[in-house]
């Protein structure tokens, strides 16, 4: 029995999480422009069990939401983010 203070074990299988951690990866890796690492990381994810239609689904909601991102207006307070002062004067 466990007691109350020990960690309780996952309700997914290892397998499973594994899919997860590397489809989160993926996901995470496209919307921050991580080029290099889409190739291991496309193939991490098949061989933690992921399907080709799950990272296909998942690469199109990657770059929609950079795509919806990418159209919102950019004002001085988010250019002075972008470009720090020292580059401005």
């Amino acid at each position: 029995m466990l007691s109350n203070n020990s960690m309780k074990p996952s309700k997914l299988p290892s397998r499973a999480i594994e899919r997860l951690r590397a489809l989160h990866a993926l996901k995470s890796a496209i919307v921050a422009g991580a080029t290099y690492d889409y190739e291991k990381l496309v193939n991490a994810a098949l061989r933690a069990g992921a399907s080709e239609d799950e990272i296909d689904v998942l690469i199109h909601d990657a770059l929609q939401s950079l795509f919806t991102c990418a159209e919102q207006p950019v004002g001085p307070r988010e250019m002075a983010h972008f470009w720090p002062l020292e580059r401005v004067r």
